[in-house]
């Protein structure tokens, strides 16, 4: 199975995706209207590593390396590329 991602950000730097309403930092994914968010989170190579749900996700348990995260909130679905520290 192949994933195919068309809105690929780069948020590997402490920052803020103000205009898609998430948030990336400390290994953390946030929503900034405090909705909550349903992340699945995928290896470089395409394969589901882990999945879950909440205002803010961390995603400190995962090892070190390259990941694409899928944020879904109400009307709001973007994927982000983020390095885990």
């Amino acid at each position: 199975m192949q994933y195919y991602y068309s809105d690929v950000f780069n948020t590997s730097v402490s920052g803020v995706e103000a205009e898609y309403g998430v948030a990336f930092s400390d290994n953390t994914i946030y929503s900034l209207a405090g909705d909550s968010l349903n992340v699945t989170v995928f290896d470089i190579s395409g394969k589901k590593v882990a999945e879950a749900a909440g205002c803010s996700v961390s995603l400190s348990h995962l090892a070190k390396g390259v990941y694409v995260v899928k944020a879904e909130m109400p009307g709001v679905t973007k994927s982000l590329k983020v390095r885990i520290r």
